[in-house]
């Protein structure tokens, strides 16, 4: 695989890895929020909402870029499989 598609595959990646762990992060966030909201009889409704709207927002961009990631370094195997003499790739 090239150098520079390499390059350009890591921002991806690691900007993916960021949003999965704050969708986890977010997620524990949230159960205790929700144990604490129940222990207390808080009404927190507007925050558990939010919580939740971030966790997934970060799960889908996560996703979104993994497959991404995923299809840009398929891409660059089948560039460099034809360099080495694959045609039918």
């Amino acid at each position: 695989m090239q150098t520079n598609t390499i390059v350009e595959l890591v921002p991806v990646l690691q900007t993916a890895i960021a949003l999965a762990s704050l969708s986890a992060l977010a997620a524990a966030i949230l159960v205790i929020l929700l144990f604490f909201t129940a222990l207390l009889q808080w009404s927190s409704g507007w925050l558990i909402i939010v919580l939740f709207s971030i966790c997934l927002l970060c799960l889908i961009g996560s996703l979104i870029l993994f497959i991404r990631d995923i299809n840009q370094s398929l891409t660059a195997l089948k560039l460099e499989l034809r360099l080495d003499g694959f045609e039918k790739v």
